[in-house]
């Protein structure tokens, strides 16, 4: 997310070719893993760098996913950044256009995965009357997959959730059996067991899915179609650029990838998947 805090500022202050003020909304739900220090100090410093020629300027601005969803409609908030999950209960799709996002070249790295010790199976995870799970914190969608996997299965969903500041703290939790399984993105847990071959030894992904835990960058409707089409291309070139090139090492960011409303899909099916198991559970209570 604070990558792409970045993208979107050196997008706008280094184009002339259109003068246009950008109101840009963030969700604080996925920007918990940063410090409201480090944010500051790093985008005062592009800033400064990049504004001195730019026609462009933005106000940047950080709500709840509530709060965006409000800010959207009220046109107070015309690109838009937050996790999947927050456009499927709160946003109409239907007012929103595709965008762009900084993330993995190939986008399933960033699907949720389900990671349990080699001695455990999903079973047994699943037989548990008071399971401890591990996740990035601000990440709901994976609290909701998890408790979708308890009610799909007829079982409880008495989770007891432990937030992590990252996916690599939420793996180590499940390594030190600090927690009963942990759900992360599968980049994670690729990356971590090329460094420590303990974590392939000890750890396996018990489940993979197709639900994006990265970021979603949209536009609202507001935004004119040939500004759009003209700040979607200037970012998709930062791939190409050697200013964007940096910009993506020092974030260790694979590329800047277009994000479409249509890819949300797997989410909002998982979401009232899991909100129509939620009413049996009730009634059944």
């Amino acid at each position: 997310m604070f990558k792409l805090f970045i993208f979107v500022s050196l997008l706008l202050f280094t184009t002339n070719t259109y003068a246009r003020h950008l109101e840009v909304g963030y969700s604080n739900e996925a920007m918990l893993q940063f410090s409201a220090k480090d944010v500051t100090i790093a985008t005062n410093i592009w800033l400064q760098q990049l504004v001195e020629d730019s026609n462009n300027t933005a106000t940047f601005s950080f709500y709840n996913d509530k709060g965006l969803a409000k800010a959207a409609k009220e046109g107070k908030a015309e690109y838009l950044s937050a996790y999947g999950i927050a456009y499927i209960k709160y946003f109409d799709l239907s007012k929103l256009q595709d965008g762009f996002t900084g993330g993995s070249k190939n986008r399933s790295d960033e699907n949720l995965i389900l990671v349990l010790q080699k001695a455990k199976t999903i079973e047994d995870l699943l037989a548990m009357e008071h399971p401890r799970i591990a996740y990035l914190a601000g990440n709901e969608l994976a609290t909701i997959y998890a408790k979708y996997l308890f009610l799909k299965n007829n079982k409880h969903t008495k989770i007891t959730f432990s937030p992590k500041r990252t996916n690599y703290k939420a793996l180590l939790d499940l390594f030190f059996h600090k927690v009963d399984a942990t759900i992360i993105m599968k980049k994670t847990f690729r990356f971590a067991a090329e460094l420590n071959p303990q974590i392939a030894h000890t750890l396996y992904i018990a489940q993979t899915t197709n639900y994006c835990a990265g970021n979603f960058g949209f536009f609202t409707e507001a935004v004119d179609p040939d500004f759009l089409h003209y700040i979607k291309g200037l970012a998709m070139n930062l791939n190409n650029t050697k200013k964007g090139k940096q910009v993506l090492d020092i974030f260790r960011t694979d590329a800047v990838i277009e994000t479409k409303v249509s890819d949300l899909k797997p989410i909002e099916n998982l979401y009232y998947d899991y909100l129509e198991l939620q009413k049996k559970e009730k009634l059944q209570q």
